[in-house]
């Protein structure tokens, strides 16, 4: 079978797992992201990262990053909009065009 990846967000359930990207730990109660992954062996491992710390894969646009984000509907609408404020913040910033060296 083939190695498969998929995102996933939820409020961290205590406060002992370690964004991979700052290596900070992430709160309890806070937005975390999970990139999920199915290692050989029928193994999952799942990335966690503070939601600040998380960029949008390039081959996917933020609207369809975020309908196909799993646990998504289960977040209440407060923190739905701040992940959505959060990815449209990232897709903006992506989408302007750099400073060229005069």
């Amino acid at each position: 079978m083939e190695i498969m990846s998929s995102y996933s967000v939820e409020l961290a359930k205590s406060g002992r797992s370690t964004c991979k990207k700052c290596k900070e730990k992430i709160t309890e109660k806070t937005i975390r992201i999970g990139k999920k992954q199915k290692l050989p062996g029928d193994i999952i491992s799942i990335a966690w990262n503070h939601l600040g710390c998380v960029v949008v894969p390039k081959s996917s646009t933020t609207e369809y990053f975020i309908e196909n984000l799993e646990g998504f509907t289960d977040l209440n609408s407060e923190d739905q909009a701040t992940v959505r404020e959060q990815f449209t913040a990232l897709a903006e910033k992506r989408s302007t065009p750099s400073k060229q060296a005069s």
